[in-house]
């Protein structure tokens, strides 16, 4: 995430379950919400390969969310944890 991205906070319970689960109203959520500069960031354990991030990037694209690289609308990045961290973020930003 660069410094000019901004991450959006998901408040309503029903919004953070259907996120969690890459379905088709998390797709809705993410392509109503987030703006220019702005992101989502979703946690997932640190000590585990980058699977689970790519299975749930699946997901939302099986769901109709146009996520990847170049000319697609959303993209993603998977950063590393800080030493020590528990949790590793995959951030999900609009493109255009």
């Amino acid at each position: 995430m660069n410094s000019r991205q901004e991450a959006v906070e998901f408040d309503v319970i029903y919004e953070e379950e259907e996120l969690e689960r890459g379905s088709r109203e998390a797709v809705e959520l993410l392509e109503s919400r987030l703006g220019l500069g702005q992101c989502y960031k979703r946690s997932f354990p640190a000590g585990v390969n980058t699977q689970r991030m790519q299975n749930y990037l699946g997901k939302l694209k099986e769901n109709g969310l146009d996520i990847g690289k170049g000319d697609a609308t959303f993209g993603y990045k998977m950063p590393l944890p800080e030493k020590g961290d528990a949790r590793r973020d995959l951030v999900i930003f609009r493109r255009k």
